[in-house]
């Protein structure tokens, strides 16, 4: 396990082809005079590795000079590899493709396991996609468990989006268990402002927006309320707590407990949290969700309802299984049975079964329950039962419009 910083690469003054020192501060140390935050970064945050991200113009031959002059006066080998990178450099325009002169050299000033990536400028499609392939292929130059440093300071166009998009993607994917644990970004806009000081402010909040992005949709979208419940930890408690019993029943496919927890959900927006990520991002997601199913409803209509939310989010198999019990307690309401009682239940499912004649109340109930139940065993028992996956589908979506005008 490493920490790794990643960093743009700019072209700063066209003449000097230099950048100017900056004394850059963290918080309320100490400023760190540099040429490049990258430098600053490194003795701060105590960085192993070095993986720079630059055009083929960008000031290679700087990084080279600057982290080649650690170990001392530059020799006149380096000299010249110097001027050559510089010329190379300085020759190179949008027209270049992504390389450099002494590649393995410049890497090798920046330390064992360092490397640089060289991109176009990004002014077509083409050109962004294979700006983002070279970025995701940075996973390659990252071991199990490495820790990320993301600087921002020097990018251009589009590179901190598409950065950051590419290395969220890694830290979900990758098998190598990345973690992104700051972004940061040099003001050097606000330098005379600050009395030369150069604040390097953090902009993790990305990463917890994005966080909290992806654990909303995964709410709306499955009813999986685990990333949310995990963010929550570090909000309140018992939120989380609750968000997490609510998935694991959710899961279980436990309907009356689900019922339950809906209605313990709405008071989920009315808590106290530490930042407003949960009000901005995941109140309207509980809101849309509770709405859905209303507290005034009987059971047979929550389990119709959450029938239909589960066709319409795909989840089919639950779909099924919710379905046929909500046929079963409609008839155990109708007939004022208790519809958690087993022997009720059993009473309701020989009424439905048993009513085949036209003239009975149930007829219709009989033939979508028949047509529910043996598409519903045959997805628990893994049985063939004639009907491909579509036919499955598109039965499940049928059952459900016809049933709508009956259990209300």
């Amino acid at each position: 396990m490493s920490n790794v910083l990643i960093s743009f690469l700019g072209t700063s003054n066209p003449i000097t082809r230099q950048y100017r020192t900056a004394r850059y501060q963290f918080g309320d140390s100490e400023p760190i005079e540099t040429s490049f935050i990258a430098k600053a970064l490194s003795k701060y945050y105590k960085i192993d590795k070095f993986i720079l991200i630059g055009t083929a113009k960008s000031m290679w031959e700087e990084v080279f000079r600057c982290f080649k002059s650690e170990a001392g006066e530059l020799s006149k080998e380096d000299n010249d590899l110097y001027s050559e990178i510089r010329d190379f450099c300085n020759k190179a325009s949008f027209k270049s493709e992504p390389e450099v002169v002494h590649q393995s050299e410049i890497e090798n000033a920046l330390g064992e396991g360092s490397h640089i990536i060289l991109i176009k400028y990004g002014l077509t499609q083409d050109e962004l996609l294979f700006n983002a392939s070279r970025i995701i292929s940075i996973e390659q130059f990252l071991e199990d468990e490495d820790n990320l440093l993301v600087d921002i300071t020097h990018s251009f166009r589009s590179l901190p989006l598409m950065l950051m998009n590419a290395l969220i993607y890694l830290q979900n994917v990758s098998k190598k268990k990345i973690q992104i644990k700051h972004i940061t970004y040099g003001m050097l806009d606000v330098t005379s402002e600050m009395s030369g000081i150069t604040p390097v402010v953090e902009l993790n909040d990305i990463l917890r927006l994005s966080d909290w992005i992806s654990g909303a949709h995964a709410f709306a979208d499955y009813g999986n309320a685990y990333t949310i419940a995990n963010l929550m930890e570090g909000e309140n408690k018992s939120a989380a707590k609750r968000l997490k019993k609510f998935s694991d029943e959710m899961n279980l496919n436990h309907i009356y407990s689900i019922q339950q927890e809906s209605s313990n959900l709405a008071a989920l927006k009315d808590m106290q949290y530490k930042t407003p990520f949960p009000a901005m991002i995941f109140n309207p997601v509980i809101e849309n969700f509770t709405n859905a199913f209303q507290n005034s409803m009987s059971h047979s209509k929550f389990q119709y309802t959450l029938a239909k939310w589960q066709y319409e989010h795909k989840n089919y198999c639950a779909s099924y299984i919710t379905l046929s019990e909500a046929i079963l307690t409609y008839v155990c309401e109708q007939k004022c049975l208790d519809p958690e009682n087993h022997d009720d239940r059993d009473y309701a499912k020989d009424v439905l079964w048993n009513s085949n004649n036209q003239d009975n109340e149930y007829y219709a109930l009989n033939k979508i329950y028949k047509s529910v139940i043996k598409t519903r065993n045959a997805l628990a028992h893994s049985l063939k039962n004639g009907q491909n996956y579509i036919q499955m589908i598109d039965n499940l979506g049928n059952n459900l419009n016809k049933l709508q005008t009956i259990i209300k």
